[in-house]
């Protein structure tokens, strides 16, 4: 099944390829296999120091992804310039994500004091995540810092986190 990602959010540029490639060259496949990282279509960005991002998060509300469904990886989907970047991988596993908004309020000054957290609790199968797992779902999630993550999910949220590495998260209560 296609998985779509973005080469930018808010204007800002969001490296999703090269962080998917390095989870791939960390965690799954030998770079090289791949005939895409050789042909131009895409220029990486290899100079840039990058956290792998070894899942994503989507909502699946026919409970579509699942362990062992192929996963493609493409930017541009559904355009002229749609590219696979990356080889077919067979999905590890999949979790349950919920993001609970308290309120309204959407001012993420206080996520630099940790004040982010009055707003909003993180729930991966059924357990709630603890400020620092948040912190790591964001960056393995492919953003840069939890404001980032927190700006993209800006609202409640129901969904998946389907990995294709064998990295599960197990919260805390």
């Amino acid at each position: 099944m296609t998985l779509s990602f973005k080469t930018k959010i808010n204007g800002k540029p969001t490296y999703f390829v090269e962080k998917i490639w390095a989870g791939l060259e960390e965690y799954c496949i030998d770079p090289f296999d791949f005939e895409a990282r050789r042909t131009g279509k895409y220029e990486l960005k290899d100079n840039i120091d990058r956290n792998p991002k070894i899942h994503t998060i989507r909502e699946d509300r026919k409970n579509r992804w699942k362990e062992g469904k192929n996963i493609d990886f493409f930017i541009n989907s559904r355009t002229k310039n749609m590219f696979r970047f990356a080889p077919k991988i067979a999905v590890i596993s999949t979790q349950e994500l919920k993001i609970n908004w308290f309120s309204d309020k959407r001012d993420l000054a206080p996520c630099k004091a940790g004040g982010i957290y009055n707003y909003v609790e993180v729930i991966i199968d059924g357990k709630r995540l603890e400020i620092k797992d948040v912190e790591q779902l964001a960056i393995n999630d492919g953003f840069d810092s939890v404001e980032d993550f927190f700006d993209f999910f800006n609202q409640s949220f129901k969904g998946k986190i389907i990995h294709w590495t064998k990295f599960k998260y197990y919260g805390n209560n």
